[in-house]
């Protein structure tokens, strides 16, 4: 449950105290970043969507979500929408198999971000998350640099390695924005699924500080 509690605490909960107040007002754009390469095969790829969607459907009502699919190129899937929306263009989505661009897929997010076109939102917080089983393999000496141009932007970027022995960790690692709070591994897409099933909705009826006190107090006594 290590891994579940710490995804819904820092992907779904902010628990950062001195953005609490912010918080409760505040809503998301979030872009996922689906590995379609040749590494990832067909049956690894629904699951990872599988365990997408049910992350969509466990966050906060508030949130738009946008997705691009990495391969040989990076390839917007759609464009930030709402939850229920997101989940029905997750389902159209097909691997292309190739190599892992994600240099591209960065540049892309950015440019997403920055493009209201797109239905990003002004004073949103912003977030991408990574699904992938390893390091990228195209213009490689580009990709930190574009995962900091992300983070100058304001955009906390999330890495989950798909793998028991993850390649690359080392990029992965560096691509995450904190090593404790954005960096998780799954030993394969179904225990990324597992996982998620593991997480508790996130839902505004609940007192937000009270939910907050409750997850520290489970850390501290040794449940997670």
């Amino acid at each position: 449950m290590i891994t579940s509690n710490r995804l819904q605490m820092h992907f779904l909960t902010q628990t950062d105290s001195s953005r609490l107040k912010r918080q409760l007002r505040g809503y998301y754009d979030i872009i996922y970043i689906i590995d379609s390469s040749s590494s990832i095969s067909h049956a690894e790829f629904r699951k990872g969507i599988k365990a997408i969607q049910m992350l969509i459907e466990k966050g906060a009502p508030k949130t738009l979500h946008a997705a691009i699919t990495v391969a040989t190129h990076a390839q917007p899937a759609f464009t930030f929408t709402s939850g229920e929306s997101a989940i029905e263009k997750l389902e159209e989505l097909q691997r292309t198999g190739g190599k892992t661009n994600m240099q591209e897929a960065l540049e892309r997010s950015l440019q997403m971000f920055q493009n209201t076109g797109t239905g990003a939102r002004v004073g949103s917080y912003r977030r991408v998350l990574i699904v992938t089983d390893g390091q990228s393999n195209i213009k490689r000496e580009r990709t930190l640099w574009k995962a900091m141009d992300l983070k100058l932007n304001g955009a906390e970027i999330f890495v989950i390695g798909i793998g028991e022995y993850v390649d690359g960790i080392d990029e992965l690692a560096q691509l995450a924005t904190t090593l404790d709070a954005h960096l998780y591994r799954a030993g394969d897409m179904q225990g990324l699924v597992e996982i998620v099933k593991l997480i508790t909705p996130v839902s505004y009826r609940r007192d937000w500080a009270a939910e907050i006190m409750r997850l520290r107090q489970a850390f501290i006594v040794g449940r997670f």
